[in-house]
């Protein structure tokens, strides 16, 4: 998993545990909540089966 923000100029990775929805939400959830105090926008995801849990991340404290 590699999230990057080019207004920061971060880049965060994190190595899903596997490549289902569940392993990659947890994944995108453990990776943004450092950025809680910043604020959090959007998330672009490509149309993979694995980001099916976008809305579960979207609902995630942050």
């Amino acid at each position: 998993m590699t999230i990057v923000d080019r207004k920061m100029k971060i880049a965060l990775t994190k190595k899903a545990d596997h490549k289902d929805a569940e392993s990659v939400k947890n994944a995108i959830i453990e990776l943004l909540t450092p950025l809680a105090s910043v604020g959090l926008h959007t998330l672009t995801a490509d149309n993979g089966k694995e980001f099916a849990e976008y809305q579960t991340i979207a609902k995630a404290p942050r």
